[in-house]
């Protein structure tokens, strides 16, 4: 299987960093969603860099082809990063990133010095594919025109669908710019589909022997986790390579929630 082209936003203080903190957005985002944090961390840490993907399907990267799954797209991201020789200090990810980040880890040739999910449930949880906002996200952008004259009139659409003026103007920065009007270039059923793949993986078998360290953030506020995630993440931390960190405040955008609580923790192990 060829490896899809994947983009990349490089956020440096120095030509030549001496390490590379990689991001992994969620399902419909790209790297940019990471781009004022990132600035933060590299403010912190000069000697590195934050290097910011978008995933197959997503932002300026390229479709890829089926199958679209966690395993080929954390393949991409493997080649990206050998293709180009960085070794990451960290790779992270967020909600569906999570699981392309810890995938890709055991993929590469050089393993980060740790792993970081973001707010993610590491379990399957196939009960949750068909009732989650992206769904509704999903069913809801099905149905709606497929251009508009300029990006407020598709927040607008949104917002009277129910939707949060946060969330469509979060969205709408898949709008591209094509014959005079924005286009939702999104593959609805491939992300779907690789939606899907996400809710049925299961990373704990996995996690319980990591090739490093991996640090487990969670929102307190967050609502992605399944009915006894908490606790067994409560259980396991500690007790090897597993690492948790509470940020009580924050929601499931922990980066956007509790900013500062976030890039504390990421400091303390950097």
């Amino acid at each position: 299987m060829t490896p899809t082209r994947l983009h990349e936003h490089r956020v440096t203080a120095t030509p030549e960093p001496e390490g590379w903190v990689v991001f992994l957005h969620g399902i419909l985002g790209s790297g940019a969603n990471w781009a004022g944090f990132a600035r933060r961390l590299v403010e912190a840490r000069p000697h590195l860099g934050a290097l910011l993907l978008d995933l197959r399907l997503h932002g300026r990267s390229d479709a890829g082809t089926p199958p679209h799954t966690v395993e080929a797209a954390a393949r991409d991201v493997a080649h990206h990063l050998e293709e180009r020789e960085i070794r990451p200090r960290v790779l992270s990810g967020h909600s569906f990133g999570s699981k392309v980040a810890f995938t890709a880890a055991t993929l590469g040739r050089g393993t980060p010095d740790s792993i970081w999910l973001l707010d993610a449930d590491p379990g399957p949880r196939p009960e949750a594919a068909g009732r989650t906002t992206v769904l509704r996200v999903i069913e809801a952008l099905r149905s709606m025109p497929s251009s508009y004259p300029e990006r407020e009139a598709f927040t607008s659409e949104l917002v009277d669908r129910g939707f949060s003026a946060g969330l469509a103007g979060w969205l709408g920065k898949n709008l591209v710019r094509a014959g005079g009007e924005l286009h939702l270039q999104l593959d609805l059923d491939a992300i779907e589909a690789i939606l899907e793949d996400y809710h049925a993986t299961d990373l704990w078998p996995r996690l319980l022997h990591p090739p490093c360290p991996v640090h487990c953030v969670v929102g307190g506020r967050s609502d992605v986790f399944s009915p006894g995630a908490r606790e067994r993440l409560e259980r396991e931390a500690g007790a090897g390579r597993l690492l948790l960190h509470h940020l009580p405040s924050a929601g499931h955008w922990v980066h956007v929630d509790a900013p500062k609580g976030l890039l504390d923790a990421f400091l303390t192990a950097l």
